[in-house]
Order: C-alpha cells, then sequence, then structure tokens
C-alpha cells in the first residue's frame, strides 16, 4: 500500500488551523496557490449547504483537482477527519481524478463505511481485481439497487465487473437472500454489452453440482438481461427437460433473451388466463413472440375491451404480417377509439400494403382526431419502412405499451359546446352536490376485507421468535359504507352511484322494498335515461390510468339489474349532460368533450372557442 505522505509543515499548520472559518475567509481559502495551502484550506472547511458554501466548496474542489496526481495522498488523508464536511469534499474530489492508486483501497472503504458514497466512483476507476469485487459486494448488500450509488457506480465499470457479477451468481463466497433480483435488476441499467454474462449464467445453472437455489437465481438473472441472446433458446430447453423443477425460472430466462421459445409459454399462459399484463410481456420480446400470433388475434374479440386493445397493440410488436387482416376490421369498430387507435398504429408497425385503402379511409373520416393522425403516420410509416419503435423501447416500455391509454391528452376541453343542455327533473335525477340528503337517504354498503391482527396461538410457546408481519394479520369482512353522488329513480327503486376515486366504487339498485343489489363495482360519474336505455358513465383519471366506460343497464322480469359494457371512452368522463337533441355531451379527462347519439355513433362536440388540432404529435 502506498504510505500517505502530508509534508511535516502542512501539518503543523494544520494542528494550528482554527476549527471554523467565517464566510468571507472561506471566500478567500478557495483561491490557494500552492497544494499545501490549498490543503489547508480543505481542513478548514466549515458544515453548511446554502449557496455560499456549495459555491466555494465547488471552487476549492476544482482548485484541489489540478494538483493531481500529487494531491492525492492529501485527500486520501482527510477522508477520516473528524469534521464529515472536510470527508465529503475530499471524497467528491477524488471521485474526479482518475485511476486513483490500488494501494489506498483500504482507506477507500474505511471511507465508504462511513457513508461516503462517492467514493464508489473512485472504486470504478482503480486498477486490479480488488475494487471491483468490492463494488459488486457493496452493490449486494446494499438495502436498495439499481438506483443506489453503488448501482449508478457498477454502470461506470460494468464490463470490468462482469466476472465478480459471476461470482457473486454462483455465491461466492457468500449468498445473500436478495442478491439474484438485485443483480436482475442491476442488468437492465447496462448496455449491450451485458449479453456477455449469458453463456456463463447458463454453465452455472447447467452444472450438476449447481443447488436449486442458485440455478434459479442465475436463471433470474438471466431474465433481467433483457436483450436479444437467442441462441440460448436451446439449451434452455434442454435445462427444462433435465430440470423440471427450474421450469418457471427457465420460461422467464427465455423471455429475458427473446428466445422464440418464450412465445409457445405466452401462448398457453394467454389461452389459459388472458392478461393485459401478459400480452404487454408477449409484446417487449418483439418478433421472438411471433409464435403466439395465433393466440393473439383471438383475444382481438374478448368481452374485455381493454384486452382487446391490448392484443392489437401486441400484434404490432410481435410482428406477425398475417395478422393484418384481422387488424383491418378493427379500424371501424364503433365501440371503442382506443382500439381503433391501436389497430391502426400496430398496421404501421407491421408494414401491411394491403391496409393502405382502409388506413386511408380512416384517415380522412374517422371522428376522432387521435385515430385520423394515426392511421396517417401508419400510411407513412408502410411507404417509408419506418414501423418500429425501437429507439423509444430503450427507455421504458411499459409506456409505450399503454399508449392507447392516452390517445387524447392534446384535445382541448371544449368550455362553450354549442348546443342545448336538458334540464333533468329534481324529482327524477339527484346530485350529492346539490341534494345533501342523497347520501344520508340512499346510501349502501359494499362487502369487502379488513386485515386484523391474529389472536395469540395457545399451541404455540410463549417463547418463540415472532412470526413474520405478515403472518401475525387475517383476512375478515367488512363492509365498506358508500355515499352515493348521483341517483336515478326507476321502477321501484333509485339507481345510485358512488365515486371514491382511487379507492373504487359501485352502481347499486337500492329498491323500495327488497334489499339492495350491487350491480357493478365501478367509479360511477353519472346515470341517463338515453334514448330508450338507460346507461351509466362509469371511469377513473388516476396517475398513469385514464379508463372510461359506458355500460348499458336492464332490468329482468324479476326485478335484477345487470350491466353490459357498450361504448368505451378515450378517457374517464368528467361530467355527461343530455342535449335537447337527445345526446350526450361528454367532457373526458384528457380527452375533448365528445358528442354520443342514442345509437352509439360519437363526434367531437361543436364548438365555438377550441379549435380541432391539426395534427397530433
Amino acid at each position: 500500500m502506498r504510505a500517505l505522505s502530508i509534508p511535516f509543515g502542512i501539518a503543523i499548520v494544520l494542528a494550528l488551523a482554527p476549527v471554523g472559518i467565517s464566510a468571507a475567509e472561506s471566500e478567500d481559502s478557495t483561491h490557494c496557490d500552492t497544494l499545501d495551502s490549498c490543503l489547508v484550506a480543505l481542513h478548514a472547511r466549515t458544515a453548511g449547504d446554502d449557496q455560499q458554501h456549495r459555491d466555494a466548496d465547488l471552487a476549492l474542489k476544482t482548485r484541489l483537482q489540478s494538483f493531481a496526481p500529487e494531491v492525492v495522498p492529501g485527500l486520501v488523508e482527510a477522508l477520516s477527519d473528524a469534521n464529515l464536511s472536510v470527508a465529503n469534499l475530499a471524497a467528491r474530489t477524488l471521485a474526479d481524478i482518475p485511476e486513483v492508486d490500488a494501494g489506498y483501497l483500504p482507506e477507500i472503504q474505511a471511507g465508504l463505511d462511513r457513508d461516503l458514497d462517492d467514493l464508489l466512483f473512485v472504486l470504478c476507476d482503480m486498477s486490479g481485481e480488488a475494487p471491483m469485487r468490492e463494488l459488486v459486494a457493496r452493490y449486494v448488500a446494499a438495502d436498495s439497487a439499481r438506483h443506489n450509488s453503488e448501482g449508478y457506480a457498477l454502470r461506470n465499470c460494468a464490463k470490468r465487473a462482469f466476472p465478480h457479477i459471476i461470482a457473486a451468481a454462483r455465491c461466492q463466497p457468500e449468498c445473500n437472500p436478495d442478491q439474484y433480483d438485485k443483480l436482475a435488476r442491476l442488468m437492465r441499467t447496462l448496455d449491450d454489452s451485458r449479453v456477455e454474462l449469458a453463456p456463463d449464467l447458463l454453465a452455472i445453472a447447467e452444472a450438476p453440482e449447481t443447488s436449486e437455489q442458485v440455478a434459479i437465481g442465475a436463471l433470474t438473472i438471466i431474465a433481467g438481461l433483457e436483450i436479444e441472446a437467442p441462441n440460448l433458446g436451446p439449451d434452455l430447453l434442454k435445462l427444462r427437460e433435465a430440470r423440471p423443477e427450474l421450469a418457471n425460472a427457465v420460461e422467464q430466462a427465455l423471455i429475458g433473451v427473446r428466445a422464440s421459445a418464450a412465445a409457445l409459454s405466452f401462448a398457453a399462459r394467454l389461452e389459459k388466463a388472458p392478461d393485459v399484463l401478459v400480452l404487454r410481456d408477449l409484446a417487449e420480446i418483439g418478433h421472438a413472440g411471433a409464435g403466439a400470433s395465433g393466440v393473439v388475434v383471438q383475444l382481438l374479440h374478448h368481452e374485455d375491451s381493454e384486452i382487446r386493445a391490448a392484443a392489437a397493440t401486441t400484434l404490432g410488436f410481435i410482428g406477425d404480417p398475417s395478422a393484418a387482416d384481422a387488424l383491418i376490421p378493427l379500424l371501424d369498430d364503433p365501440t371503442d377509439a382506443r382500439l381503433n387507435w391501436a389497430a391502426a398504429d400496430s398496421l404501421g408497425k407491421l408494414q401491411s400494403h394491403s391496409a393502405i385503402d382502409a388506413l386511408e379511409s380512416t384517415a380522412s373520416k374517422h371522428w376522432y382526431p387521435p385515430v385520423r393522425f394515426a392511421a396517417e403516420q401508419a400510411i407513412q410509416h408502410i411507404i417509408h419502412g419506418s414501423g418500429r419503435d425501437d429507439a423509444q423501447r430503450v427507455n421504458h416500455f411499459p409506456s409505450l405499451f399503454f399508449r392507447f391509454f392516452d390517445i387524447g391528452r392534446d384535445l382541448p376541453r371544449c368550455e362553450r359546446p354549442d348546443v342545448e343542455i336538458v334540464n333533468e327533473p329534481d324529482s327524477e335525477k339527484r346530485y350529492a352536490y346539490d341534494d345533501p340528503g342523497l347520501a344520508e337517504q340512499l346510501a349502501f354498503d359494499l362487502e369487502g376485507d379488513d386485515f386484523v391482527e391474529a389472536p395469540p396461538d395457545p399451541n404455540e410457546p410463549a417463547n418463540n421468535a415472532p412470526k413474520p408481519r405478515y403472518q401475525n394479520f387475517i383476512r375478515v369482512p367488512k363492509k365498506i359504507p358508500q355515499e352515493p353522488i348521483v341517483a336515478l329513480q326507476v321502477n321501484r327503486g333509485w339507481l345510485v352511484g358512488s365515486n371514491q376515486g382511487e379507492w373504487g366504487g359501485a352502481l347499486a339498485f337500492v329498491s323500495d322494498h327488497s334489499p339492495t343489489q350491487i350491480i357493478i363495482k365501478e367509479n360511477v360519474v353519472d346515470i341517463h335515461r338515453f334514448g330508450n336505455q338507460i346507461v351509466a358513465l362509469t371511469g377513473l383519471s388516476h396517475m398513469a390510468s385514464n379508463e372510461g366506460q359506458i355500460f348499458q343497464l336492464t332490468q329482468s322480469a324479476d326485478g335484477q339489474w345487470s350491466a353490459k359494457g357498450w361504448r368505451r371512452l378515450p378517457g374517464a368522463p368528467e361530467r355527461a349532460q343530455l342535449t335537447t337533441q337527445g345526446e350526450l355531451l361528454i367532457d373526458v379527462y384528457a380527452g375533448g368533450t365528445l358528442i354520443l347519439s342514442p345509437s352509439g355513433a360519437f363526434r367531437l362536440a361543436p364548438c365555438d372557442n377550441a379549435a380541432e388540432p391539426a395534427a397530433m404529435p
């Protein structure tokens, strides 16, 4: 190890230096002319996080760096200073000095134990294997991973750390319970060179002496690679056959390396239980998922409109050209503008020349501007061969996949629509905002769950160690009070709707004589007699979600009410009013102001103060 060598004169000055200095003296100390005077200024730093202190620290840090490499011993010595302001400034300065001698590793480790996290970047620049081993070990042991300081440092020198990542995957020298998940999360932040880890990780899982825990861990890291390495597919399938207990982990690894065999797994999962998130994961593996296209096409006709839109979106990403024939009719589906948008977007990705005529019709005639724009863009993708979204895929794939949730974000709300509104009779329609008695008179309960602490087990010794927290609670039934915000009088009672935002809501029938019926559990915005039917407008805009749906409500001969999804809105409804023309005027959150006819046809509301956007981004 290189010995610390502080000149005797500096040591005497430091010993005599005052503990703190004034702001003016601090300012002057940053203009030091020599290495010795700058080290004196460093040790004279006072604590403070105001702008004046920050500016002074930056000036002194810049000046100290100008004396590299001779300044390194003095900075290393300052890491142990009792004043953390001094130690932190020394650590920040060292972090920007390239190739600090590895002989200082013990002092760097001691500084890291004091939470001088900038020294992690010093490890990254040090030569030799020991600093890399230390950095990986600290990443694995950290309370959080990927977005912590250790993770950021590893990104700067990841390739040098590869051998030590492999050693950690072998549980050498030891295993932390969650280290595999941490290493898998780290993979997603590294550059494309991370694919080089795949063969060594697979070798760990294949080795006969590897335990099930370690094999699953290595496969978990492979899954975290999220990069094309399809040549691993056959070997992964052999591993699954040889060790059936690894089947689930192998499946995730197949997905992670974008192996075509993963498509069969996705197809089986979707056939068993269609799910939007499974469709998203299938879409993310791109063309490797084309083998699941047949199952996804079937989901274009699923009863759940969200699954239909997600299926249409997935077909564009997995790139099976034969799916175009199933997507073209969806351009005209009157029930869901989001589905129309997703179909147009995917036809552009698929480079489907056979869809150009249908897309041109959509681009010129569709009622919703974002769909028209998507069709125009699809045509350009087809003509110019630019249908892929790989550049955006790198950043955050879920945001790219779920764009159909937010297609109308740039449409303005019409403040003065050119329509006349019907005032519904108070005797038939009640709103909580102008009827204080509504909430109490027509309140109802939902059946829900609560969690309470479990009573002690009389058969368990009192001196036993406490159970994990989740085992100390049990689920018990609970009634959740609902205060209606809207009520519509119908035969023998009231249709009422509650809306508690992210906490949920419900549509119910509060009978004059019978028990209350819960019809659907959705946030209700309004209920209307609409033509010869009754409809409920539901939805929620919260965080990344923006959804709205209109349900048709019917009552059977025995008095039971039911709801059927009728139309999807391009966002959550904010307000719905009947017009003198017998139509509904609907304000949609981040989706514009719409008119809906009793036949189910949409159009934009005529508006005298908001011009329709000429183009959509």
